[in-house]
């Protein structure tokens, strides 16, 4: 494949994640149980592992927990959205790409209080080096002897048409309206197989910054909300005799 890495093969691969670090907070300026539950999705991550499938086309199916978080647990929707942002800046264009070559994508971010929040990832192929795991997530034999294309991205979350409502539909029907900002930045260390354009490594830090307020379309009623949240987790290819299911 010389100094060109690939997309991925049609084959799927099992992946493992573990979230290092997890941490939300989150205030309101009148009792919310919402505000609560997100520092409590977040906080029940931390040092969990999980293991999941990627396909050729970077969807995510068959999550399972290793620390007994269940599917219908909220903090799995946490999951979900970090897993969809990382099979989204992971990969690399379809047709190929060089060392030193840039790209962008875009990932939108689903039900948040925010309408039109995106996170853009600038990625560069900075070099080629023996495929190496994630700190503690993978297996450091899975890949003995490959070489791997190292993938940095840069990531940017930003809001689409500034200045415009920001209401989603799922709020505009409940009769409330919201407003305020949400930013948030990180960084991603992503290592593919130049052989198979499989993903062998991601590990990725991040931060995000919410202010913002809810209000009814009458404007009789304000709550104001603040926040952040930061993580840095690590995902590894599994070998087959190292994948492990618990119910």
């Amino acid at each position: 494949m010389g100094n060109d890495a690939q997309g991925k093969s049609n084959g799927s691969v099992r992946l493992r994640s573990t979230y290092e670090k997890s941490a939300a907070t989150a205030t309101s300026d009148t009792f919310d149980p919402e505000a609560l539950s997100l520092e409590e999705q977040y906080r029940a991550l931390e040092g969990k592992s999980f293991e999941f499938t990627l396909d050729a086309a970077g969807q995510v199916t068959d999550i399972k927990s290793l620390e007994g978080i269940g599917e219908k647990d909220r903090s799995a929707d946490a999951l979900r959205v970090w897993l969809k942002q990382i099979s989204n800046v992971s990969g690399v264009p379809p047709g190929g790409v060089e060392v030193g070559q840039n790209w962008t994508t875009q990932q939108p971010v689903a039900s948040a209080p925010l309408a039109g929040l995106m996170w853009e990832g600038r990625s560069t192929y900075t070099r080629n080096e023996p495929c190496q795991p994630a700190n503690k997530a993978g297996d450091a034999n899975v890949m003995a002897g490959e070489m791997c294309a190292v993938i940095l991205a840069k990531l940017t979350l930003t809001r689409l048409k500034p200045g415009h409502d920001p209401t989603p539909d799922s709020y505009r029907k409940l009769g409330l309206r919201t407003a305020g900002t949400w930013s948030g930045e990180g960084e991603s260390l992503s290592y593919i197989s130049l052989r198979t354009g499989r993903l062998v490594s991601v590990t990725q830090t991040s931060r995000e910054e919410m202010n913002y307020t809810v209000t009814t379309d009458a404007g009789e009623n304000r709550v104001s909300y603040q926040g952040s949240v930061q993580s840095h987790s690590e995902l590894a290819l599994l070998s087959s005799t190292q994948s492990t299911t618990k119910n």
